[in-house]
């Protein structure tokens, strides 16, 4: 059953590719303060046009194009952790399997630390967020998004 749900999805990916759609996915960065030598929270948050969902952080199938973020190294600011939220279990139309997803809004949160010696300023953090956006009956190619994740050091 694995390798039929492999065969519908490619299918749907290779039918799907040339209607791939803009503005499926919108992520909001809010402001982020924080003083020097001290932690905080990056919370992205990530809305899915209705009617989509992408593919969750952690996929079962080794052929499913899991959501990943990638976050460029920059000095005197640690990233501690990542964490995704619970995925979602959605059904293919015309599949036995479930995928997990996710769908409408959610955050993507970034524990992150600054060293003592930070200057004071704004901090840019470059990243990059993969995900594949599918509908109800097919997976559109995956998409990489570009962000400047901003990080204002006030003291």
């Amino acid at each position: 059953m694995k390798y039929c749900l492999f065969i519908i999805i490619s299918f749907y990916f290779w039918a799907g590719n040339h209607q791939q759609k803009s503005n499926i996915l919108h992520i909001d960065i809010p402001e982020i303060f924080v003083d020097s030598g001290e932690s905080s929270t990056i919370q992205l948050m990530v809305k899915v046009k209705e009617g989509y969902h992408i593919q969750a952080n952690k996929v079962d199938e080794e052929y499913l194009i899991p959501t990943t973020l990638v976050i460029n190294s920059y000095n005197n600011i640690m990233i501690v952790e990542q964490t995704f939220p619970r995925s979602k279990k959605f059904r293919l139309e015309g599949s036995d399997e479930y995928l997990n997803i996710y769908d409408g809004n959610f955050n993507i949160s970034i524990l992150f630390n600054t060293d003592p010696h930070i200057k004071k300023g704004i901090h840019n953090l470059s990243a990059t967020l993969q995900y594949q956006a599918c509908d109800s009956k097919r997976c559109f190619s995956p998409k990489t998004i570009n962000l400047s994740i901003p990080i204002k050091v006030i003291n």
